[in-house]
């Protein structure tokens, strides 16, 4: 039973670390950074920090359950192994999530003023930490560097060898109109 658990732990923490690294920095807060920025963005964002917190929140409620469930069929998607259309499904997520995230950050205060809305972020934001805290994690963190760092290596002794390989066809291409 104790292998069991232990193996469902290791996808449970395999699948966050995919989220995380994959799917949050390489992909959402990118993104978010880059939207932001658009003017349009920032006038809605001020035109909801006008707001009380019950339209806050309804704004709020309104882009991230939509982006939640996405998120849901994409992995239900996925396990069915239909990689491609899970990537689409989630994708679709990604900006009516950015809008979640968006008044999130920049209405914390307003949406905290709903005990229940405290209580539900700060448990997240607690269970978040203690997976980051598991032996389990970190050395799963340190094993992803460590293949993206071969990954990396890889990269540069390929774009060697592509340079190296251009130089001999370059020569050999020159010798052959020399004949």
């Amino acid at each position: 039973m104790k292998k069991f658990v232990n193996f469902i732990l290791y996808v449970l923490l395999f699948v966050y670390f995919v989220f995380e690294e994959l799917v949050w920095n390489r992909m959402i807060a990118p993104l978010y950074e880059g939207i932001k920025q658009f003017k349009i963005i920032e006038i809605f964002l001020d035109f909801i920090s006008k707001q009380n917190e019950y339209i806050v929140l309804f704004v709020f409620l309104l882009s991230f359950i939509p982006a939640e469930w996405l998120g849901y069929k994409a992995a239900e998607i996925f396990a069915t192994g239909k990689f491609l259309l899970a990537i689409l499904v989630y994708s679709l997520k990604v900006p009516i999530g950015i809008i979640a995230f968006a008044v999130l950050k920049r209405e914390k205060e307003k949406l905290f003023k709903f005990g229940w809305f405290k209580a539900i972020y700060e448990f997240i934001e607690d269970v978040i930490d203690y997976i980051k805290d598991t032996e389990k994690y970190k050395n799963m963190k340190s094993k992803f560097n460590d293949l993206k760092n071969e990954f990396k290596k890889l990269s540069r002794e390929r774009s060697y060898f592509k340079k190296k390989v251009k130089r001999i066809y370059q020569k050999v291409k020159i010798r052959a109109k020399a004949l």
